[in-house]
């Protein structure tokens, strides 16, 4: 069957999904025609989705959320205003991305909640079949439990489903815990990324090299390498900023500064190696995805007071902070980000679905914060918390204070071994 798969642009999850059912459908013999993403006027495309993709990326604008001037929310009104002033512009985008559809000739279209990609349907052949997936709809089920106060962010994302829902043939609501279906609603598991099941897989059966070699130590070994260098590549910069700050005040000051130029020098290198020691000794660091990079400034002055503990920050926007020796600033990149969480002690993210549904796989602890304003996410949080497999924080503040041990995942994973044969079955 020739398939075509809409993405909708906004964080790594809707992609990351997308990208799993596409080797999914690859797998069971199904021709990819075409790759489409919706982008936003106003936030640049990361680089890794190009780079990621399968095959090449065709885009398309699509409505998108303004950000708050602190880089940690969403502008509701604003961004209502602006995306009714756009329309024409999307209407436009939704006549193209249907020709291209058309031209396709595409059996089936996959549409990961982008709602020019749902309103382009109606150009497609005949007969062909239209699905839309995200956790979005299990929003809309009965089981689900809406947070309290948000009545007006409750109709939009109700109005917004029933509108992807009226274009589509198939609905499928991703969901962390199994449920019934609910009128045209199918509560399927999470699209986790293949790599992260595999590890589970490995571990639980105990499978090891032929020579008898753990076959992850490798990959451990190159990664705390990778680690080391990164630090020592960040001291030696500060260091030489340093020395170069002291020869200019050496050389106006005289002697006497020289000499205690010296003394905090010796000094600042064993607080440097203190450091060192600490994270040497710590636990396994910390891996850190923000949606809004807000987050991710704050973190880094947590992460600054904190010397002893060690952290991977995947972050789209740069930051306006240096960073500290025991923190490492990496760009989204999607294997980069499943190899890091294989080796993290914890996970402190925003509340999106997928990166919590990842790190449920893999039984790691994961704190999360809902972006401001953001109502999905909010919602995220709470559902997150509810399996009793993450921690909802307020705000960052209170990490420190957070006593969790989270559940065990095991009925988390065998709701993840019922597969998708609803989504990807031949019709």
């Amino acid at each position: 069957m020739k398939v075509s798969v809409i993405i909708q642009g906004e964080g790594k999850g809707h992609f990351s999904q997308a990208m799993e059912a596409i080797q999914l459908l690859r797998a069971q013999g199904d021709e990819i025609t075409g790759c489409y993403l919706g982008r936003s006027l106003f936030r640049p495309m990361p680089a890794y989705f190009r780079e990621a993709s399968p095959l090449p990326l065709k885009t398309f604008l699509s409505p998108n959320f303004l950000r708050t001037p602190d880089r940690k929310g969403v502008h509701i009104f604003l961004s209502l205003l602006l995306n009714m002033l756009l329309m024409p512009v999307y209407l436009f985008e939704v006549a193209r991305l249907g020709t291209m559809l058309h031209r396709d000739g595409s059996e089936h279209v996959m549409n990961f909640y982008d709602p020019v990609g749902a309103l382009a349907g109606k150009w497609m052949k005949r007969g062909s079949r239209k699905t839309v997936i995200s956790h979005h709809f299990y929003l809309s089920h009965p089981d689900f439990i809406h947070p309290h106060g948000m009545e007006r962010a409750f109709f939009w994302l109700q109005l917004m489903n029933a509108i992807m829902m009226r274009q589509a043939d198939q609905v499928y609501a991703l969901s962390f815990r199994a449920g019934a279906a609910h009128g045209r609603i199918r509560v399927v598991p999470p699209l986790v990324a293949g790599e992260l099941r595999n590890v589970h897989d490995q571990e639980t059966a105990g499978i090891s090299a032929p020579d008898g070699r753990d076959p992850g130590a490798e990959d451990r070994e190159n990664t705390a390498q990778e680690r080391e260098n990164t630090a020592q590549d960040q001291e030696n910069t500060a260091q030489e900023r340093e020395n170069t700050a002291r020869e200019r005040g050496q050389t106006e000051q005289g002697p006497d500064h020289m000499a205690r130029g010296r003394d905090h020098k010796e000094q600042d290198r064993s607080h440097i190696n203190q450091d060192r020691e600490q994270i040497a000794q710590g636990r396994d660091p910390d891996l850190c995805y923000f949606l809004n990079p807000g987050f991710a400034e704050e973190m880094v002055d947590y992460y600054r007071s904190r010397p002893g503990l060690e952290a991977d920050f995947f972050t789209e926007a740069p930051l306006q902070l240096q960073p500290p020796v025991n923190v490492r600033i990496h760009r989204p990149d999607r294997q980069k980000f499943l190899s890091a969480m294989q080796h993290a002690g914890r996970i402190i993210c925003t509340a999106g679905f997928d990166t919590v549904a990842e790190a449920f796989c893999l039984g790691i602890p994961v704190f999360v914060i809902p972006s401001e304003n953001h109502y999905e996410q909010y919602c995220n949080a709470l559902d997150a918390g509810r399996t009793g497999m993450a921690y909802h924080l307020d705000s960052l503040a209170e990490l420190d204070e957070a006593v969790f041990e989270p559940r065990g995942n095991v009925k988390f994973k065998k709701w993840l071994e019922t597969g998708h044969e609803g989504i990807f079955q031949r019709s």
